[in-house]
Formats: C-alpha cells, structure tokens, sequence
C-alpha cells in the first residue's frame, strides 16, 4: 500500500509538470488551461481517497462547511472589494455563481487539508501546527498571484495585489485550521504532500516562464 502511494504520488507530480509545460506551448495552452479544473478537483480526490483512517462523516462535513463558507467569503470579496481588495474572476476556473466560480471552494477545501497535513507532520502542538499551516497557505498564494492573471483566473484592479489580501488569506486560514482543530478532524493523508509540492512545482515553472517572456 505504501508503495502504490509512492506510485501515485509521482503519477501527481508528473501529471502537473505535463500540466506546466502544455499551458507554455502556445498550441496546447487552452487545452491544458481547461483541464485545470479537473486537475484541482482529481487532486482533492485522492487526497481524500488515501485519508487515513477512512473518511468519516465528521471530516466530510466539515470540510464541506470549510468549502461553501470558502466561497461564499470570495463571493464578498468581489462585491465588496472590502475582504482582500478590488480584483474580479476570470474564467479558466470554470462555472461561476455570483460572478464567483464555484471550484473556489474546491480549492480552499484543497489548500486547508494540504497544509494542516503537512503541519502537522512537523509539530504536535496545536498552535503551531494551525500558524504554521496558515503560513504555509499565505506563501503559496503569494506564488499564486504571479501567475493567476496570466491564467485568467483572477484578475487585480491595476494588476496590483494589495497586503490586505495575504494578510486576509492568514485570518481566514488561521479561522479554517482552528475549525478543523475544535471538531477533531485529523487531515491525514499521504498524498497532501506530493499534491501541494506539485502545484508549488507548478505554478513556478509558469512564474519563471511569465518571467522569461
């Protein structure tokens, strides 16, 4: 069983590298851009597939609650330009409500249970574990936002990102992964790690790239 994690692992972090390069080629760009959403949305299945122990209800809820409470704090963000400042979606990221897409949920689902995995491999205290994740969530979207408007997937007000938005980002993180501490949810799975390397990997190379060009 391990080594099929192992395996499966690898199978993620080729499956984005693959991912990085298509979005480069001019011809496969749209291609590779459309099938985003589905990597996002494969990336949490897994996650959740190798939980262990198995999945729970406990643990789906909450991390359901984590995900609509996840949008519905972007869908106040964009109307309000109050929570993180005056940025609008794109549409690389799929089916919106609200002028929000819906993935945006997925995605904090995503980033939330990676992190708090991945923490809590490095420390037993609680508090730690929360701050550290919450860092570790802050400096992946400082990474994010180099290359979200390249990708059409948001877009800041004279492509500027304000403080306010990682200083947001650390709260709401810090709120998300202290939720999950006072109901008990334990975010274990050995594929927390090769999926949050793969995205960082990820959406580097299209840095460096957007960079070079």
């Amino acid at each position: 069983m391990v080594r099929f994690e192992k395996q499966t692992g690898i199978i993620i972090f080729v499956f984005f590298l693959v991912g990085s390069a298509g979005i480069i080629i001019p011809r496969t760009h749209q291609l590779f851009l459309s099938l985003f959403p589905f990597a996002l949305i494969l990336s949490l299945f897994l996650i959740l597939l190798y939980h262990k122990p198995r999945i729970d209800g406990l643990t789906l809820l909450s991390l359901l609650i984590i995900g609509v409470a996840g949008f519905f704090i972007e869908v106040a963000g964009i109307k309000t330009h109050f929570i993180f400042g005056n940025y609008s979606y794109g549409n690389s990221l799929g089916f919106k409500i609200f002028d929000t897409p819906v993935l945006i949920g997925v995605n904090w689902i995503l980033l939330v249970y990676a992190t708090g995995s991945v923490s809590a491999r490095l420390s037993n205290n609680s508090l730690v574990t929360i701050l550290t994740a919450s860092l570790l969530m802050v400096l992946y979207d400082i990474l994010l936002e180099q290359t979200a408007g390249h990708l059409d997937m948001w877009h800041w007000k004279s492509n500027i990102v304000p403080f306010r938005n990682y200083f947001s980002w650390f709260i709401i993180a810090v709120v998300f992964h202290s939720f999950l501490k006072w109901r008990g949810v334990k975010t274990n799975s050995p594929l927390a790690f090769p999926v949050l390397i793969s995205q960082i990997v990820f959406f580097l190379i299209l840095f460096l790239y957007y960079i070079i060009i």
